[in-house]
């Protein structure tokens, strides 16, 4: 219900207490806040309680703020902390992988003769020492542990025109834009996509650790562990939407058929075990 020059003021209010080193305040004192809105006294003097009234005194007095800007601010604040504290995971378990590998490396045994020269110390040459003739069963076990020695020590060679293989947080299916491709290909571009990011990386690091699932997959099997939350969260009704009352309903539009049901219908148990659902 404002005007043409009251909601310009207003919005330039806005943006003025978003780039505030506390984002959503604004100075309490009232002619500060009629020459941040560039009007005139008389202009002020008409609009001042209309502008007013969307940036309330706090208690304190000191300062004035807009209660919508302050809880966006809270939301910007907490998903980066939520990034700051995932990066930190990503980084720990490079490093611990990182650790392995050298430990790895470090253990394989490397063969040393105890005598190259094949000199004994007063200058005599060695002897080649007689070995009794073994028995057909030891000669056929050493045979078989020599063979065997020597498949470990190989490496596995992957088939050729195999998909290559990453960490959840290098897969093309993690990566932002591949992220919420896949949501909008599943039908959960209504999601919180941003929030559903940070979860779904949070779980696979835990599930990696645990020991529940490889460091290493294809893409693709990464992209079936994030479909699996989608539709396991669509199963039990909480799925993250944007917050707000405007906010468009989020509906299943993926492969699994079971969970392409009319608006309305709930994922009770029951609703569930009707159509026959396998929980993941």
């Amino acid at each position: 219900m404002m005007s043409l020059a009251e909601r310009g003021a207003y919005i330039g209010l806005l943006a003025i207490a978003w780039g505030e080193a506390q984002p959503g305040t604004l100075p309490a004192e009232e002619d500060m806040m009629r020459r941040l809105s560039e009007m005139s006294p008389e202009e002020w003097k008409i609009s001042s309680g209309v502008i007013l009234a969307m940036f309330p005194l706090a208690e304190c007095g000191s300062y004035r703020y807009n209660p919508r800007l302050l809880e966006e601010a809270g939301k910007r604040q907490e998903l980066s902390e939520k990034k700051a504290e995932a990066g930190r995971l990503s980084a720990e378990r490079r490093a611990a992988l990182a650790t392995q590998r050298q430990q790895n490396a470090n253990t394989i045994p490397t063969p040393v003769e105890n005598n190259p020269t094949g000199v004994e110390e007063k200058g005599n040459q060695l002897q080649p020492q007689l070995q009794p003739h073994s028995s057909k069963e030891e000669k056929a076990s050493s045979a078989g542990k020599a063979s065997s020695s020597s498949i470990k020590s190989q490496p596995t060679e992957r088939p050729t025109g195999a998909a290559p293989e990453y960490t959840h947080d290098e897969a093309p299916c993690f990566q932002a834009a591949g992220f919420f491709a896949l949501l909008d290909k599943l039908g959960m571009g209504p999601l919180n996509k941003a929030l559903y990011l940070l979860k779904i990386q949070r779980g696979a690091d835990e599930a990696v650790q645990a020991k529940k699932r490889a460091a290493f997959a294809t893409d693709a099997k990464w992209a079936r562990f994030i479909e699996a939350w989608i539709e396991n969260d669509a199963k039990n009704n909480a799925l993250l939407r944007p917050a707000g009352p405007s906010s468009p309903a989020a509906s299943y539009a993926g492969p699994n058929p079971a969970l392409q049901v009319a608006p309305g219908n709930s994922y009770s148990r029951e609703a569930i075990a009707a159509r026959n659902v396998t929980k993941y």
